[in-house]
C-alpha cells in the first residue's frame, strides 16, 4: 500500500495505535489481490478491499458494507 506521505501501513499502524481512530473502518483500494497482501490487510485490521481499477458504481456498495459492520 503506498500513498504520496506515508505508506498504508504506516497510516494504518498510526491509527491502530490511536484509540479514538482505531474504530473508524478503513478499506484498502489497491491493484494487488495477491493473498499475501490480504493477510497482511487483516493484521492491520482492514477486512475490506476494492480492486483497481474498479467502476465507480461499486464504491457506495462496498462503503455502505463496512458501514454496516
Amino acid at each position: 500500500m503506498h500513498t504520496p506521505h506515508m505508506s498504508g501501513y504506516a497510516a494504518m499502524k498510526l491509527i491502530n495505535s490511536n484509540e479514538k481512530l482505531r474504530t473508524i473502518p478503513v478499506f484498502a483500494c489497491t491493484a494487488d489481490a495477491s493473498p499475501k497482501l490480504i493477510t497482511d490487510l487483516a493484521k492491520l485490521g482492514i477486512k475490506e478491499y476494492i480492486l483497481k481499477p474498479f467502476d465507480a458504481q461499486d464504491f457506495p456498495t462496498v462503503s455502505r458494507h463496512i458501514l454496516m459492520r
